[in-house]
């Protein structure tokens, strides 16, 4: 019995930044952060992977660093062709060289979509935004939303 507590905790355990008082409000924050959101394309040779304090992230070009949702995270990986179990096992500069080896290379660009959840100036310790799923929180996410051409190996 003791589990399925625990269980049911952490199933419903929300952070307040995922609390909303009424349906309104939650409605507002999404239609905020779609107004927030920008569809972008990168070359996989604009993009690169980074350690940070709290976990993988990306870089993209010249506009600065972005964080993974959960969602991201399992994007990346499926683009990769690799193992989200797998990769969360890893330590982040494993995870970054795994990556490194199985993303893209082609010139195909893929598409990105960069969503700001909440202003920078009520987290101020974040440098780089969401991490793998919630090992990272911040003020911008990034969100893979597919395509590129993988460069086979001869």
């Amino acid at each position: 019995m003791q589990t399925l507590t625990l269980a049911s905790a952490e199933l419903f355990r929300r952070s307040p930044d995922e609390c909303f008082a009424t349906f309104d409000e939650l409605w507002r924050h999404c239609q905020e952060a779609k107004a927030k959101s920008m569809e972008r394309w990168h070359s996989p040779s604009e993009i690169d992977l980074e350690v940070g304090a709290g976990g993988l992230g990306l870089s993209l070009a010249d506009l600065g660093s972005f964080g993974l949702n959960d969602w991201s995270f399992s994007q990346l990986c499926s683009l990769a062709g690799v193992n989200k179990d797998t990769v969360n096992k890893l330590s982040s500069p494993t995870a970054r060289e795994v990556f490194k080896e199985t993303l893209p290379h082609g010139t195909k660009p893929l598409q990105l979509l960069t969503t700001v959840t909440f202003p920078p100036e009520t987290d101020p310790g974040s440098e780089l935004g969401l991490g793998l799923g919630s090992r990272r929180k911040g003020h911008e996410q990034e969100a893979i939303q597919g395509g590129g051409d993988r460069q086979q190996a001869s």
